[in-house]
């Protein structure tokens, strides 16, 4: 018969600590009026031997902000508020990173944006000339902050996935108007010039073909 043994030595065990970090806004999108916020938090029941630090760069690469951040106690589950008003407009990746004495424990990152103001329209100048944003799913038109993002991206032209707009409907289940039809009128009604395409669709393939036969 066959038989062995195993061992193991020098068995380290961490409790990690939670982590958070995010803005809270739709496409973690800031417009050029709001101040840029970054909701932080890594909580641990002693933050013993942790260590946490963000650093944020531009889209060149270059260091923005690099500091640490506090360990906070584990019964603290609001995240802390960390501002950076005077970020101009552009895109910015952040990262933060939990050590211990033994190297990174664990970390988030995420990608986010500020905005530049629109252009006056006493300028006489056309900022949305030339400029389109594919949606990959319709949104809901019942969604303020989505669809204020939209009108603050200022585009001439917005493509939206042709299978996804029953699925709108299916979910909303609302009588009519129906939600794409909703959809397509408060973003036809904001200037935008629609374009369909075929694009995916979060229903299962069933689903879909019962609504294809809805709407035949």
């Amino acid at each position: 018969y066959i038989h062995g043994s195993a061992w193991f030595d020098d068995i380290t065990i961490y409790r990690l600590p939670r982590v958070h970090l995010d803005t809270g806004l739709p496409g973690n999108i800031f417009t050029s009026t709001e101040t840029v916020t970054l909701k932080t938090l890594v909580a641990d029941p002693d933050g013993i031997g942790l260590r946490a630090k963000l650093k944020i760069q531009d889209a060149a690469g270059r260091i923005i902000h690099n500091k640490p951040l506090p360990i906070r106690p584990i019964t603290q589950l609001e995240p802390d508020p960390l501002q950076l008003p005077d970020l101009p407009p552009g895109l910015y990746r952040t990262d933060l990173v939990v050590m211990s004495s033994t190297g990174v424990l664990t970390y988030r990152n995420l990608v986010f944006a500020r905005l530049s103001p629109k252009l006056s329209p006493k300028t006489g100048m056309q900022s949305k000339k030339g400029f389109g944003i594919t949606l990959a799913a319709p949104l809901s038109p019942n969604n303020e902050a989505y669809m204020r993002l939209l009108g603050e991206l200022d585009a001439k032209w917005l493509k939206v996935p042709v299978w996804s707009l029953t699925t709108l409907d299916i979910i909303n289940s609302k009588p009519t108007p129906t939600a794409s039809e909703s959809f397509l009128t408060q973003t036809s009604n904001r200037g935008y010039d629609l374009v369909g395409w075929i694009g995916g669709d979060l229903l299962p393939k069933k689903q879909r073909e019962d609504a294809l036969l809805l709407t035949v």
